[in-house]
């Protein structure tokens, strides 16, 4: 499932410019987000937790190179910070797009529920098997 969707980064001028960015959901993949920032250079991906982002959208979480945070504005936004080691950018979507997004994925796939639709139990035992094969 995907969502289609517009981020700003957060800049001190404040004369940003929009950012076209996908938001995708893979049930196979329960527990991960990804979001592919559409740019004119390429396009750049980033996959996280889906948990953060829910959790996110009440109260500041993250740590490392993904944090998501109500924005400082009391707006509705969410602020996305994306640290790499050469930098970091914040920014903004919005509320009403997450929030529909993240209700789609656990309609498909509830909170919780993650773990029921991978067979660990079996991907492990075949990890097993194709390790004692010659």
């Amino acid at each position: 499932m995907r969502r289609h969707l517009v981020m700003t980064p957060v800049l001190a001028g404040g004369n940003a410019r929009p950012i076209p960015a996908t938001l995708s959901y893979d049930p196979a993949d329960p527990l991960a987000v990804t979001v592919v920032f559409h740019e004119a250079t390429g396009e750049v991906c980033w996959t996280f937790g889906r948990d953060l982002l829910i959790d996110g959208l009440r109260r500041p979480v993250g740590e490392g190179d993904v944090h998501v945070a109500p924005a400082r504005d009391g707006g509705g936004g969410i602020a996305l910070t994306l640290v790499s080691p050469d930098c970091q950018v914040t920014l903004e979507a919005s509320r009403t797009d997450l929030s529909a997004f993240l209700s789609a994925t656990t309609a498909r796939v509830p909170r919780g529920r993650e773990r029921t639709t991978v067979d660990v139990e079996a991907a492990m035992t075949a990890w097993r098997v194709s390790d004692a094969s010659p």
